[in-house]
């Protein structure tokens, strides 16, 4: 593949999967809720809590992995490009109709960095934005990855990659984040109830 077939399969995508925003619409002050932590530590039930309180465009990026699995597409360099390009198209989208946006990733604190740049690049300069980091021992995020159940349209992961993720990023900086969470200790519930208090806070309600 080339760049201009990446370019063309991430607008397919994009344009697929923004069209699942049903219950999200223009908000007054638009949100943007980075929701990260590795494999297994509950980002997706999180967001799912959180989209009809928010109207959340959700942008889940291992549902373009597993689109791209299911599709043929074998992890590569062009993988990634497509699953970057697809995200970033994905946020212009939300900022054209100033949707909230509930970005569902593993980003570590750079990756963080340039979602705020693709963000700011995108327009969304009114854009109020939280960061939430869910943390959880290694070994519940491996029991977590072993046994959930298939999403469908969801990447599961494997535990083998969980593994090198966990080696190669390290101890997190938590503190890059506006707000860090013990997934292990908290439900999702509670988690959520935080984060809706928090946002409350911010904006003033």
């Amino acid at each position: 593949m080339n760049r201009v077939e990446n370019l063309q399969m991430a607008q397919s995508l994009a344009q697929e999967f923004s069209s699942r925003w049903k219950g999200s619409t223009p908000a007054k002050i638009p949100l943007f809720l980075f929701v990260a932590g590795f494999q297994g530590a509950g980002k997706t039930t999180l967001l799912e809590i959180l989209e009809p309180r928010f109207g959340l465009a959700i942008i889940s990026l291992d549902e373009v992995r597993q689109r791209l699995f299911d599709d043929g597409v074998p992890f590569s360099e062009d993988f990634v490009d497509i699953v970057d390009l697809t995200s970033d198209k994905m946020i212009k989208k939300a900022v054209e109709g100033n949707r909230s946006v509930g970005l569902d990733t593993n980003a570590v604190p750079t990756r963080m960095a340039r979602y705020r740049n693709v963000l700011q690049q995108a327009g969304g300069f009114k854009y109020h934005t939280l960061s939430v980091f869910l943390d959880a021992p290694k070994e519940e995020l491996e029991r977590r990855v072993q046994t959930r159940q298939r999403i469908p349209r969801l990447y599961r992961g494997r535990v083998e990659e969980l593994r090198a993720s966990l080696e190669r990023y390290g101890e997190i900086d938590r503190t890059a984040y506006d707000l860090c969470f013990d997934a292990f200790v908290l439900t999702s519930d509670e988690i959520a109830r935080a984060v809706i208090q928090q946002i409350k806070t911010n904006l003033g309600k």
